[in-house]
């Protein structure tokens, strides 16, 4: 990607989280505390059963949420085949 005189490049912070109601709160603050922001902060609600969407919205992250997305581990999303690979998100982040 090319960037205009004056122009950045935009940073996005992506924040798998599972049942992290507690822990968020701290980990969102510490990356709107960076000197340089993140221009998007999007937080990926894995098949979460506590407040962990409410508290990444109250503190003013966007959410994806994950549906029926059980029984997978970390490594799966990073392999091209896996329907939560790298590119994928990209695609869908690139699309809101």
């Amino acid at each position: 990607m090319e960037l205009g005189t004056g122009s950045h490049a935009q940073v996005v912070a992506l924040v798998p989280a599972h049942n992290e109601e507690a822990a968020l709160p701290a980990a969102l603050d510490s990356l709107w505390q960076q000197t340089r922001r993140p221009d998007r902060v999007i937080v990926i609600a894995d098949n979460c059963t506590d407040r962990t969407v409410d508290v990444a919205r109250a503190a003013g992250a966007e959410v994806f949420e994950t549906v029926a997305n059980t029984h997978k581990k970390a490594p799966a999303a990073s392999t091209r085949r896996s329907p939560y690979c790298w590119n994928c998100w990209r695609r869908r982040i690139a699309s809101w």
